[in-house]
């Protein structure tokens, strides 16, 4: 039995106290995605075109809603965002 009040997380399988916040909550915050940083084509990976694909390249609106702290001390955002189709003719 815990303590009253005492946080848990559920993590690799394991209940454990995560101790401070992993996650910071904030209003949610409108910025731009550069689809090109989320999808890196590794460097002379053949290209195959595919007109009906989803276009990977410029920006696109997206909304900021959380914060969230890694293992390794660095902090990942959740934001939402909707990626177009490629143009066809």
């Amino acid at each position: 039995m815990e303590p009253e009040g005492t946080r848990r997380a559920f993590w690799d399988g394991l209940w454990r106290d995560p101790g401070p916040s992993p996650r910071e909550e904030i209003s949610v915050t409108p910025l731009w995605v550069q689809l090109e940083a989320v999808n890196v084509r590794v460097p002379g990976m053949p290209n195959q075109v595919a007109p009906e694909g989803l276009d990977m390249s410029g920006q696109v609106h997206g909304l900021l809603r959380q914060w969230h702290h890694t293992a390794d001390g660095d902090w990942l955002g959740i934001v939402n965002f909707s990626i177009p189709y490629a143009e066809t003719s």
